[in-house]
């Protein structure tokens, strides 16, 4: 987690390393989205060793490339992210808005659902479940189907191989049949 002395190149998928030294914090691929750090002790540290880095660095202790820059700048766009989330923790918020990424403005604007469980969501109530036509005061991603989700656990929990009813088979087929999934890319045989 802290700064370590060593010699070794950036390797893709490991530890950072920037001007001889390396923090384990500042790992971050731009293709995943930010995760939270395991623990608060972990930022903090990062934190005070990246600013113990760009105090040397101001009085020319020692020297940061474009590379370090491009980590540091990383660094703090997590720390941006953890900074905020930190602070909607009391905040009502729509999730499904934050998670699509939308403006703040907008997410803390209503709630994804009322206390009775009613879809308030403007751009949610909108959305037409492909697999169950779900919409409305119901409506919910494919991820939250309780079609598929009934018949994943009914998949799961059905006595012998090849089920009739319950089958992976069957619920590939219905994903096919929705548009979801590439009848190309799965494996549906009748064997």
């Amino acid at each position: 987690m802290s700064l370590r002395l060593t010699s070794a190149r950036p390797v893709r998928g490991q530890q950072t390393r920037f001007g001889g030294l390396k923090c384990d914090c500042a790992r971050h691929d731009h293709q995943q989205s930010v995760q939270r750090p395991k623990q608060p002790n972990e930022t903090i540290r990062c934190l005070l060793d990246w600013q113990s880095m760009v105090f040397k660095h101001a009085s020319r202790e020692i020297t940061l490339g474009p590379d370090q820059f491009f980590q540091l700048a990383n660094f703090l766009g997590q720390l941006v992210c953890w900074s905020q989330r930190i602070l909607e923790t009391n905040i009502e918020l729509c999730v499904f808005c934050r998670n699509n990424n939308e403006p703040f403005e907008v997410y803390t604007a209503h709630k994804t659902k009322d206390r009775s469980g009613r879809v308030t969501c403007p751009i949610l109530r909108q959305f037409v479940c492909p697999v169950c036509g779900g919409t409305g005061d119901r409506a919910h991603t494919i991820r939250y189907c309780p079609k598929l989700r009934t018949q994943s656990t009914l998949t799961c929990a059905s006595p012998g191989r090849g089920s009739s009813i319950n089958s992976p088979l069957r619920l590939s087929s219905q994903l096919v049949e929705a548009g979801l999934l590439d009848p190309g890319t799965c494996c549906v045989s009748n064997t």
